[in-house]
C-alpha cells in the first residue's frame, strides 16, 4: 500500500506539451514546457539526482549466445541484428536516486503516450528515453551500438551501506511499482542482465577495445539537481577468436596494450573487463 505523497515528495518533468497535472493522484507532477533541464524556473527547492550505478556494470558484464526466431520481441523491438544465433555483451542497468527528493513518474494511461508506452513483450507501461546505452571503440571512437531504452521506474532495491548510492536517511522501504512509477531517494531500480534488451548483440562487431556506457535521463526531462553524474562507463576488450591463449605476457610499450587485452579477454571467455582508468588514453 502507498503512503500519500506530497508536493515534496514530487519531482518534474519537462517535454514539449502543454501545462498538466495528472488528475486524481495526491501531489501529481506538473508537465511544463518552460524552463531549462526539465525543471521549472520557480523550482528551486530539493530535486532528485540519478547515477549509474557502475560496480553492477563490470561484475555483470559477460558474453552469451542466444538464438531469436522471427517473432522474438527483441526483433520487433530493435536490440538484435537479425535472426539466428548472435552473440550477446550482457549486463546490468542500475539507476539510483541520490537526491534529496523523489523522482516521482505516477501511474501511467493512455492519456501520456507522449511520455509513457505500452510493451507488448514485457506487458506494462515504460517510460520512454529514459536511458541510452552506447558502445565505443576506444581507438577508432567509432560508436558501434547506440540505444535508447524505456524502463519502468520502480524501487527495487535499497542502496546498502558502503554502496555508491547509500543515501544516510532513505525511508527504510521503497514504495513505487510499475503501475505507480517513480524512484524513493536512496533506492535504485536494477534491470538485470537476464532481461531482453539489457546487452549489445556484438555479433558483427570486431575485436576491440570499447568504452561500454549507459546513461540515465539523457534528453535532461527529468527535473535533477546535478546531471554530471548521469552516465557511467566501463572499458572492455573484445576477442572472438576461438582459440584460447596460456600466456598474455606483460607489454609495457605504448603500441602493445591492444594486444595484451585482447589477449586477456580471449583468455576470460572472449571478454577482459578492463580495471577502472587502466586503458583509455594507452591505444
Amino acid at each position: 500500500m502507498h503512503a500519500r505523497r506530497d508536493g515534496a515528495a514530487v519531482a518534474c518533468l519537462a517535454l514539449a506539451v502543454s501545462s498538466a497535472v495528472r488528475s486524481g493522484v495526491p501531489g501529481a507532477h506538473a508537465l511544463p514546457v518552460d524552463g531549462a533541464n526539465g525543471c521549472r524556473p520557480d523550482d528551486r527547492g530539493p530535486k532528485p539526482d540519478l547515477m549509474v550505478v557502475e560496480a553492477d556494470m563490470r561484475w555483470s558484464a559477460h558474453l552469451g549466445e542466444e538464438y531469436f526466431g522471427p517473432d522474438h520481441c527483441a526483433l520487433e523491438e530493435g536490440v538484435v541484428g537479425g535472426v539466428g544465433r548472435r552473440l550477446l555483451l550482457r549486463f546490468d542497468a542500475t539507476t539510483a536516486n541520490i537526491g534529496e527528493r523523489d523522482l516521482y513518474l505516477g501511474p501511467p494511461s493512455l492519456d501520456d503516450n507522449a511520455f509513457f508506452e505500452f510493451s507488448q513483450c514485457h506487458g506494462h507501461y515504460h517510460y520512454r528515453g529514459y536511458a541510452e546505452y552506447r558502445l565505443r571503440n576506444l581507438k577508432t571512437k567509432e560508436v558501434h551500438k547506440s540505444q535508447k531504452v524505456a524502463f519502468c521506474l520502480t524501487d527495487s532495491a535499497k542502496c546498502e551501506p558502503g554502496s555508491e548510492c547509500f543515501v544516510p536517511g532513505a525511508p527504510a522501504y521503497g514504495k513505487y511499482t510499475c503501475a505507480d512509477q517513480g524512484l524513493t531517494r536512496g533506492y535504485a531500480d536494477v534491470y538485470p542482465w537476464t532481461l531482453d534488451g539489457q546487452w549489445f548483440d556484438v555479433t558483427d562487431v570486431p575485436n576491440g577495445c570499447y568504452s561500454m556506457c549507459v546513461e540515465a535521463n539523457p534528453r535532461r526531462a527529468l527535473c535533477e539537481s546535478n546531471y554530471d553524474n548521469n552516465e557511467t562507463c566501463i572499458e572492455v576488450c573484445l576477442n572472438k577468436n576461438p582459440r584460447s591463449a596460456r600466456r598474455c605476457g606483460k607489454f609495457k610499450r605504448r603500441g602493445q596494450w591492444l594486444r595484451y587485452k585482447k589477449c586477456r579477454a580471449q583468455r576470460n571467455g572472449g571478454l577482459y573487463v578492463v580495471p577502472k582508468g587502466n586503458l583509455e588514453g594507452r591505444l
